[in-house]
């Protein structure tokens, strides 16, 4: 019983090496599986690591852009608080071109009140000269009248002496 059990222990032994060989050589693919999966690990671990560098350089590229932003939205709020001091310099100066448009107009309203009262003065002093030389015809015809009137009177006296020379 020796040998039979000698060699069902080396069958069995047999089987057992065929099983640990087939056993190993699932390993060895297991261990070429696991080497692939860890390749790719290292190259989804390098492609991580690019993203990441990606991303800490998008954040920076955000950061300054971010600080360009800042900057640009306190030179448009500088923008701003001079385009309202700018308004309201331009809502004062209006005030005042609307005060001076009124002064303007009163100072037309006077004055083409006083250039009505100069036309009415015009008018009377053209009425005042038309009768002044009516009143200068008047008195050279007076003179004429009295030169006339003189010239007879001379002549009468004339007459007067020559008659009186006679007597």
């Amino acid at each position: 019983m020796d040998l039979i059990q000698i060699e069902v222990d080396l069958t069995q032994l047999e089987v057992d090496l065929t099983q640990l060989e087939a056993d190993m050589t699932q390993l060895e693919a297991d261990l070429s599986q696991l080497e692939v999966d860890l390749t790719q690990l290292e190259v989804d671990l390098t492609q991580l690591e690019v993203d990441l560098t990606q991303l800490e350089v998008d954040l920076t590229q955000l950061e300054v852009d971010m600080t360009q932003l800042e900057a640009d939205l306190t030179q448009l709020e500088a923008d701003l608080t001079q385009l309202e001091a700018d308004l309201t310099q331009l809502e004062a100066d209006l005030t005042q071109l609307e005060a001076d448009l009124t002064q303007l107009e009163a100072d037309l309203t006077q004055l083409e009140a006083d250039l009505t009262q100069l036309e009415a003065d015009l008018t009377q002093l053209e009425a005042d000269l038309t009768q002044l030389e009516a009143d200068l015809t008047q008195l050279e015809a007076d003179l004429t009248q009295l030169e006339v009137d003189l010239t007879q009177l001379e002549v009468d006296l004339t007459q007067l002496e020559v008659d009186l020379t006679q007597i």
